[in-house]
């Protein structure tokens, strides 16, 4: 396995771990606080738009591809892929965030 390679798992393992790891910490524990009925509940939503952007990132990086020849015109593979993940991640991101508000709002927290 060449550097390049070994360099690209390695930043896309950690992106991808980053992401989960926000997406825990700032989705799914404010949800879980609400429905254990905590004193206060935060919510984030700049977290919230990172975790996308960090988890498509890694996907990313951790895919095999190799680099489109240079005379190749347009959006390589990857680009799409990228772009597909990041669309879909931020659209899915944004409606929790507000489905996750109006929960925490319906139970009486105040945001």
């Amino acid at each position: 396995m060449d550097t390049a390679r070994r360099n690209s798992l390695i930043w896309g393992s950690i992106f991808t771990l980053t992401a989960l790891a926000c997406g825990w910490v700032f989705g799914f524990q404010p949800w879980q606080q609400a429905t254990h009925h905590a004193d206060k509940v935060t919510l984030s939503f700049k977290a919230l738009l990172i975790t996308p952007l960090f988890l498509c990132l890694g996907l990313v990086m951790l895919l095999p591809m190799d680099p489109p020849p240079a005379q190749e015109q347009g959006t390589p593979l990857r680009g799409w892929i990228f772009l597909a993940i990041l669309v879909v991640g931020t659209a899915g991101s944004v409606a929790y965030y507000f489905w996750l508000r109006a929960f925490l709002k319906a139970n009486g927290y105040d945001l």
